[in-house]
């Protein structure tokens, strides 16, 4: 199952949305009504989303949560699409320019996806997030944007990058580095691997 979580923070409306299942996450539900998108769940504490959009979705399942809990609304919705069985996950409005801390924290938030073996990142309209291990190499289009690499974990090693500017061969990279940060594509594709370690890998373009 692809599932879609949307939350309050910047928005992309990303290209399958509409076949995917779509969990609104409270000031997300907004977002739903701004894009004529017909959520199947809506949960949170419902302390940002407007009357009006919780009037018009009132045929949706909702799960009230109260405003002082031990989980964000995003990971909530997460946690809803790990028991509905998801395989794969797009998060939207999960990055803030002002809430610096949630958007820290949803990024974070991708190891419960990872650690269950599930596809997932965190878009919006200038970047797009992923978690890597070492189980798998990820290839990516060449679609102009920069590629940044920055090690979760104190270190990543076997670090290799193919098709990129500045490739690397089995390097280590530190957390604290900035060695990997705004690489770019050379070809029409490339290719990243680890051995140990998880990586955040970041394709963004200036705003």
């Amino acid at each position: 199952m692809k599932v879609l979580i949307i939350g309050s923070g910047d928005f992309k409306l990303p290209g399958d949305a509409r076949e995917r299942y779509i969990i609104a996450c409270d000031g997300g539900l907004d977002r739903c009504a701004e894009y004529n998108l017909r959520p199947e769940r809506i949960l949170g504490d419902f302390d940002s989303v407007s009357q009006t959009s919780l009037d018009f979705f009132a045929d949706i399942p909702k799960t009230r949560f109260p405003v002082k809990k031990d989980m964000t609304d995003i990971e909530l919705g997460l946690e809803l699409a790990f028991k509905l069985g998801a395989s794969d996950i797009t998060v939207t409005g999960a990055l803030s320019g002002t809430r610096l801390d949630h958007t820290l924290c949803n990024i974070q938030l991708l190891l419960k996806c990872l650690k269950r073996g599930i596809v997932a990142r965190i878009i919006n309209k200038t970047n797009t997030i992923m978690l890597m291990d070492g189980k798998n190499k990820l290839r990516l289009s060449n679609d102009g944007r920069y590629v940044s690499i920055l090690p979760v974990t104190q270190r990543i090693t076997g670090l290799t990058l193919k098709g990129f500017e500045y490739p690397l061969e089995n390097h280590t990279l530190k957390k604290g580095s900035s060695l990997c940060v705004s690489n770019k594509i050379a070809k029409k594709s490339a290719e990243i691997e680890i051995d140990g370690g998880i990586a955040a890998i970041f394709l963004s373009a200036d705003a």
